[in-house]
């Protein structure tokens, strides 16, 4: 019983040992002739096909992952791709220009949308438009420089924004300090042995000019306000409207 348990354990260390091997060489530039020598000279049983199982998964993931590197802003390069393989260690399968073309294609197709011009635009990245389909590149342009418009636009909405927070604060600061003032002036109105002499009617006169200039500011920048309302409105039609002419 504890042979059976020993074996089982020791092929399936082994079927693991072929594997990792196959997946390491794929991407190192070894082949199974290599390593079978190798472990023939060890007394080491082969696993050929495990072996080529994972060599060949391991490939197809690499090219694979390489089409889909290149496709997202790159040309294909697949050609050049093959012709620096031996330098870069890697091996090319029979299926390797339909893995990385399937795989280029899809991240292409995925690259070349207005969403994605409008976006870097708007980050001022780089688009390669002209890896895209020719039928897509004014398309993209535009959505790129609608992306770069945005942006310009959002920052003045921020700042028109900004603006009509502080006004709202010195509105508000403004309202209080006349709130205050009018209850100051109620009081001593209404104090019954409040003295009537030039002191009291200069400090009157001084209460209601600031009154006065207390209003005027308050109308200064509530008509500062509303313009400030309609730029953040316009501005923000204008950010809706550059979004929404990309297609």
């Amino acid at each position: 019983m504890q042979e059976d348990v020993y074996r089982t354990a020791w092929n399936a260390e082994l079927v693991n040992y072929w594997r990792n091997l196959g997946t390491e060489d794929a991407v190192n530039g070894r082949e199974f002739g290599m390593r079978s020598k190798e472990a023939r000279a060890r007394g080491l049983k082969v696993l050929e096909t495990e072996y080529r199982l994972a060599w060949e998964t391991r490939l197809t993931d690499y090219w694979r992952q390489a089409g889909a590197d290149d496709g997202y802003g790159k040309p294909f390069l697949l050609d050049n791709r093959i012709a620096n393989a031996a330098r870069d260690q890697v091996f090319v399968l029979p299926s390797t220009r339909s893995v990385y073309t399937a795989a280029w294609q899809e991240q292409n197709a995925r690259y070349c949308q207005p969403e994605v011009a409008f976006e870097r635009g708007r980050a001022n990245q780089g688009m390669a438009i002209d890896v895209c389909r020719a039928e897509l590149r004014d398309q993209l342009k535009h959505a790129y420089v609608s992306g770069q418009d945005y942006e310009s636009v959002s920052a003045r909405h921020r700042q028109a924004v900004n603006d009509l927070e502080e006004l709202n604060g010195r509105i508000n600061d403004g309202y209080h300090r006349l709130s205050r003032l009018e209850r100051e002036m109620r009081n001593a109105s209404e104090a019954k042995d409040r003295p009537v002499n030039e002191e009291s009617k200069k400090q009157d006169a001084r209460r209601e000019q600031e009154r006065r200039e207390l209003l005027d500011h308050i109308r200064r920048n509530e008509r500062r306000r509303d313009d400030a309302r309609v730029w953040v409105e316009q501005y923000q039609r204008d950010m809706e409207r550059l979004r929404r002419n990309i297609y």
